[in-house]
């Protein structure tokens, strides 16, 4: 007790707030956030986590703070099997309507900042957010979006994204985010 975000050890100042922020944001919308964590540790470890923050209320049904759970997740199947369940209704829908599931296999090749990208795209973060997170400018972000683009044979970010999720991307963390000290909102519901 008596703790705050600011002494947790091995988090910079900058998370402390960016956690205080993730709080305010649950206790004053009273949505739960689904967030991803990446963290160094005091054995000189990375760790990845997915939380979800919800409002903590007291008896009188009062926000008093919000309450996290989460897990720690060894490998990116966690994400995979929870962009499946999230699409399998879409999918279904679409092997209904066209009575074929045409899952054709990409053989595309990102670079580091490539991959960044489109993992944050595919989360639903607007290129705004993506430039904040991965400290870019947010014209090079929506560069970056028109490569991938290309690189997908996509007409559109929408249709970049369905060929992405069909061929796997979105079950995998790109390894230089692993190293990376971070925070993301992946969801609020």
């Amino acid at each position: 007790m008596g703790f705050t975000d600011f002494d947790i050890p091995h988090l910079s100042d900058k998370y402390a707030y960016i956690f205080q922020q993730q709080d305010l944001q649950v206790m004053t919308t009273e949505k739960r956030l689904r967030i991803l964590d990446i963290h160094p540790y005091a054995d000189g470890s990375w760790r990845v986590h997915l939380f979800t923050k919800t409002a903590w209320r007291d008896n009188n049904s009062k926000i008093i703070g919000t309450i996290f759970s989460g897990i720690e997740l060894k490998d990116t199947s966690l994400l995979e099997i929870g962009h499946w369940l999230c699409r399998s209704s879409e999918i279904k829908y679409q092997q209904e309507k066209s009575n074929h599931f045409n899952n054709q296999q990409l053989n595309i090749f990102l670079n580091t900042r490539e991959s960044e990208v489109l993992f944050l795209l595919l989360y639903g973060k607007k290129p705004q957010y993506i430039s904040k997170t991965l400290q870019l400018a947010v014209k090079t972000v929506e560069n970056y979006v028109v490569r991938l683009r290309d690189k997908f044979n996509a007409n559109s970010k929408g249709e970049l994204i369905e060929l992405a999720l069909d061929a796997g991307f979105g079950s995998h963390i790109p390894e230089s985010m692993l190293k990376t000290q971070q925070s993301i909102i992946l969801r609020e519901y």
